[in-house]
Parts: C-alpha cells; structure tokens; sequence
C-alpha cells in the first residue's frame, strides 16, 4: 500500500489495476473501496471533464482501444484509498484550508482578487460540478497532500540502502520472467458451500465481528453557516492586517538576452567564445537593437523571441544572473556575466518594485476567508450552548431545533468507519466507543463543522456465524 500513497494520483496518467487495491468491490454503477464508495455520478463527472478536455484529439475509436474508462476509474478507486488512509492516521482539512485553496487557484482570480461567488459557481457549472462536490473534491486533494507529506517525512535511507540501490541501477543483468495477476486467477477459483463451512469450522476462531455502536448527533455544518453570517469592513480590515505581511509583492524584472553556450568547451575555446561575447556586447552597447542581436547569436531557447525572459522575481535565475539583473536600471546592458550555462548579456526592459497590495484590492478576496472563520466560531458557539441545555434536557431533537441544528443518525458502524457528510471525524468516532448508551457527549469539531453526540445503541463484539464471516471464509478459501 505505501508505494501507491507516493505516488501523485491524476485522472488521466496514473494506472493501477484493480487487482493492487484492498477491499475494492466493482458494480455495475459503483466501485466501494472499504467503507467508502465512488457513485456512478462522480465516475461518469470525471469521465466527461476528461473527454471535455481532449475533444478533437481522440476519437471514439481511440478511447476503446485505450481503455481510459477504466484508467479514470482506477485513478478515482487510488484518491478514495488515500483519502480513507489519511482519515484513518487522523489527518484532516479545515473549511479555512479548503478556502485558502481556492482563493490560491488562478481560475478563480481576476487581477489579483476573488472573482466572486456567481462567477465561481458559474465556472463549476460549466465542469459539471456544484460547489460541494468541487470542495470537497479540494478537500481530498489537500488530505492526499499531507498524506503523502507524513509518508515521505518519515523515509530514511542508509548508506547500504543507497549502495544496494546504485547497484540495483547500474549493474546489468538479463532476466526473463512472467508475471501472474492473482486477482484474474481468483475468479477461475471456486469454492463449494461444503469447503467453505469445512474450512470456517477449522478455523472458525480467527473470524469475529467487531463492537459496533450506532449514535444520534445534532450537527451543525459550517458550510450552512456561512451563508448566515455577516462580515463587516471593519473585520475584513483587521483580517487584512493581521495578516497583512502575507500580501506583499515582491520585486520583479523583466529581461532579455544573450547567451553564448561554454559548458563541456576547453579553455581554448571558452577564449574565443567570449572574444565574440565582447564583439557583440559593444554592438549592443552601441545602440543595435538587442532583439536582433539576440536571434542572431544567442544559442539559449528564447533566441526566437529576441531573447524575452518575461518578467521574474528573485530565487528564479542562478544568482550571478540573478545578481546583475536586479542590480541594473531600466534600459541597462550588463557587462558579460559568467554562468553555469556559459557566458550571458543581460539587457533589462522594465522594473516592478516591490509593493504591498492595499486593502480595497484584496477587500473581495478575503471575504470568504473571514466568512469561512466566523461560521465555524457560530457552529463551536451554538454546540456549546446545546451541549450545556441537554445538561437538563436530554431532548436532542427539540434541543437541536432550538439552536437550527440538523438531527443526523449515524448506521451501527465500527470505530475504523467513517461518516462521509462529516468529513474527517476521528475524534467523534473514538468518543463514541468510550461513552455509554443513553449518554449524551460534549461539542466535538469534525472536518465540515461541529456535533453533539447521544449514543443509542451497542452491538458487542462476538464469534462470526458462517453467515457473518462467509464473505472473508470464501476469500481465505480461494487464496
């Protein structure tokens, strides 16, 4: 399982088999992955978005022959698996993160700033998404993120590791080999009802069904919220410089030039190539225009454009490079400068101090960020006050409808399932295995807002039944 969270998951590149998933079931409309499942809407979303984006360069004889029906689902099962991984070690996402995603996304930024509400749905629109499911989908992204973040943090590689591994690279070898996809082979593998029960009563100890709990909850989601409270200037304002370090734009330039290419050249040569540099730079010195200059002897990739680099900022260039082109006015020439790619003229054709972006520039952008921060302290303030009433009143319906909160039931589940309306909901899973039936828990925070919890019910754990534990006995069976 650990190569698979290494490796970035796309909707089109990646390809993994079924057969190297866990607990991946296929219907004719679903793939269920564990405890979680893809819906035929969010394969046949993904399947659009994709064919939306090659239309006129496959056709449909091309999307049969390669199967990428399948590669999308594949890629969907790998993110729902990750997804359910990260839940698992208790990694989440806040509202804030999701937001501050987005506000990141180009799509949505428009000079800089939020392109606001309408025009963002709107955009989700035209991708077949509403903006629960975009969000959410930017939720996974950012657990798959810090996913692979906590996996990586901890790879360690000793020096024989590192030697066993140049040698796996650079010692040849001829090897003929097959390989056997055991999960193909699984079907060709029956089982009688008879083996089946022979072997479940051989080992029947090793099958049990775990403790299972089922509670009610009064939720109240942060999202719902949002759209309930009110931000005023004056809060955008104390946002905007609490945070104001954050929204400074630092100094750009923008160049051109010309390189003349010295790596892997001898001394000898490396004389002559800059004998020329100096012929061309009093050209240029001289008033010839450097574009032409630039597509007449630069041997860099931007000859073409005269030798434009756009505009950048610093830690973009190799320092000596970097160095000369800050150091220079508007309209200067540099003297020859030496790099680890050769020997460059440097011309910049215009400056961008650095600058801190006002308040009425970002005013939009940070609105949904604050609005994000105060629903959830509406959801914390208004649990707390229904955690306190159900102190006297063990009414949880009346009392959620008091305070405007959603009654929710969860299905009688173990402690390692999880709750997809709720997101990430480690700490609410854990406290409803420690709490006793009847029992009514204090206000917990989950991924998408905050709930009080009452558990109803509590199936203990006991020996599977043939019946209970056939799916896992034909399985033990077949292997």
């Amino acid at each position: 399982m650990i190569l698979i969270f290494i490796f970035s998951v796309t909707l089109v590149t990646l390809y993994i088999p079924f057969g190297d998933l866990p607990n991946v079931s296929i219907t004719n409309d679903v793939a269920s992955i564990g405890h979680d499942s893809i819906s035929s809407h969010e394969f046949q979303s993904a399947y659009r978005n994709y064919i939306d984006r090659m239309r006129g360069q496959l056709n449909p004889e091309m999307l049969r022959a390669f199967r990428f029906e399948r590669q999308i689902m594949d890629a969907l099962v790998t993110r729902h698996v990750m997804t359910e991984e990260a839940k698992r070690l208790g990694l989440n996402v806040s509202s804030a993160e999701i937001a501050q995603k987005i506000l990141e996304n180009p799509v949505f930024r428009e000079n800089g700033t939020f392109i606001g509400q309408s025009r963002y749905q709107a955009v989700l629109a035209q991708n077949n998404l509403t903006i629960d499911e975009f969000e959410s989908n930017v939720g996974n992204e950012i657990l798959t993120e810090k996913l692979r973040s906590f996996i990586t943090a901890a790879v360690h590689v000793s020096d024989q590791e590192a030697e066993e591994e140049y040698k796996r690279r650079n010692e040849k070898g001829k090897l003929d080999y097959f390989v056997i996809d055991a999960s193909k082979l699984e079907d060709k593998v029956s089982a009688s009802d008879q083996e089946q029960r022979e072997y479940y009563e051989k080992n029947k100890a090793k099958y049990t069904v775990n403790e299972k709990r089922k509670a009610k909850y009064a939720f109240l989601e942060s999202l719902k919220l949002r759209s309930q409270v009110t931000v005023t200037d004056d809060e955008l304002r104390q946002y905007y410089e609490q945070h104001r370090s954050e929204y400074t734009v630092p100094e750009r330039v923008k160049a051109q030039h010309i390189l003349f290419k010295t790596q892997e050249k001898t001394p000898e040569e490396i004389e002559k190539i800059k004998d020329k540099a100096r012929q061309v730079l009093e050209r240029a010195k001289k008033g010839e225009d450097f574009g032409s200059l630039a597509k007449q002897f630069s041997e860099d990739s931007t000859a073409e454009a005269g030798g434009d680099l756009g505009d950048f900022g610093r830690g973009q260039m190799v320092p000596e490079f970097e160095r000369v082109a800050f150091s220079l006015g508007v309209g200067a020439i540099s003297d020859l400068v030496q790099t680890q790619f050769g020997i460059h003229i440097i011309k910049v054709t215009g400056k961008q101090q650095a600058r801190e972006r006002p308040f009425e520039e970002l005013k939009e952008a940070i609105r949904p960020i604050v609005e994000t921060r105060k629903a959830e302290q509406k959801g914390s303030d208004l649990a707390q006050q229904i955690a306190v009433e159900l102190v006297n009143n063990k009414n949880l319906d009346a009392v959620a409808a008091k305070f405007g909160a959603q009654v929710k039931e969860t299905p009688l589940m173990e402690q390692s399932e999880s709750i997809a309306e709720l997101g990430n909901a480690t700490e609410f899973q854990r406290r409803m295995f420690m709490m006793n039936k009847g029992e009514i828990g204090t206000a917990i925070q989950v991924d998408r807002g905050y709930v009080v919890p009452q558990l109803i019910d509590i199936a203990p754990s006991h020996p599977a039944s043939f019946e209970e534990a056939q799916t896992r006995v034909l399985a033990d069976v077949k292997t």
